[in-house]
């Protein structure tokens, strides 16, 4: 498994699509195929790269890749506070942390690599952040793909998470958000490796601004879970003012629907990216 700074490459690209990694180059064993031969070269060699929800990691998308679609390769976002990267400080500033990843991937990764962010929660925003760098500096990225997030233009109520101490923190996420396992929560050892990351992150979300100057020119898809009570189906529609066409989708279950939802998310992110590429050539 081959890895950037801020980025870990889950699944090879197919063996035509020689990347260069921090000056290496891939030895490429992962055998899929185009998705149709009337699409142009650059929209051709897709890679899914997911920005996890908060306190999570790229171990979030571990198991993707017995479901990835045929064509499509994964990445997914290394952040600092976890896993390994578990010592490092983590980032509380979303435009900072949009810059970094938008740099490391620059890079990292040619330009005519074709590129599918998919954010869950936190991550669906820092996606969508690191996407706009992304397009100004010249990347195809034909779809945003954002998840368990309401629109960017409803701004986060302000719960004080940075003000609460470490029991406040824990209780109120697990009796308002159902965030913390109670295995977790029972166990102090876990706790104190998982909280950098998630102050970190929620952070992140309740002192970010959007603003945007102009419409990124991708289409986006939105999803959520049917009982997530946090993200109800009206409140994605603030995603259809960022981009191009717009889509949004419910499937069974909570925040975490794609824990159970996983094969189907997939075949819809798949269906959504032939639509923008199909549209991108007419």
């Amino acid at each position: 498994m081959i890895s950037t700074p801020d980025f870990e490459i889950l699944s090879r690209p197919s063996p035509s699509d020689n990347v260069l990694i921090d000056n290496a180059l891939i030895d490429n064993e992962w055998s899929g195929s185009r998705l149709s031969g009337n699409e142009p070269d650059r929209f051709a060699r897709p890679m899914l790269v997911g920005f996890p929800f908060s306190g999570s990691g790229t171990a979030l998308f571990g198991n993707w890749r017995r479901h990835l679609p045929t064509g499509f390769s994964l990445a997914a976002a290394a952040l600092p506070a976890r896993e390994q990267r578990l010592g490092e400080t983590p980032w509380s500033d979303m435009q900072a942390a949009a810059d970094q990843l938008a740099m490391s991937w620059q890079q990292s990764f040619p330009r005519d690599q074709v590129i599918i962010p998919v954010g869950f929660s936190i991550g669906a925003v820092l996606a969508f952040e690191v996407t706009r760098r992304l397009v100004d500096a010249g990347y195809a990225v034909p779809l945003l793909v954002v998840a368990s997030r309401v629109g960017p233009d409803l701004e986060t109520p302000r719960v004080g998470f940075a003000d609460m101490d470490d029991e406040t923190f824990l209780r109120v996420l697990s009796d308002e958000f159902n965030a913390i396992p109670p295995e977790i929560a029972a166990n102090e050892e876990l706790r104190s490796l998982l909280l950098p990351a998630l102050r970190g992150d929620l952070e992140m979300g309740e002192t970010y601004r959007y603003h945007l100057d102009a419409r990124l020119p991708c289409d986006v898809l939105a999803a959520h879970g049917s009982d997530d009570a946090s993200v109800r189906l009206q409140w994605l529609h603030g995603w259809s003012k960022v981009g191009q066409d717009f889509r949004a989708r419910t499937f069974a279950g909570g925040h975490f629907f794609v824990r159970d939802q996983l094969k189907a998310f997939l075949s819809t992110v798949a269906v959504r990216y032939r639509a923008a590429t199909q549209a991108a050539v007419a």
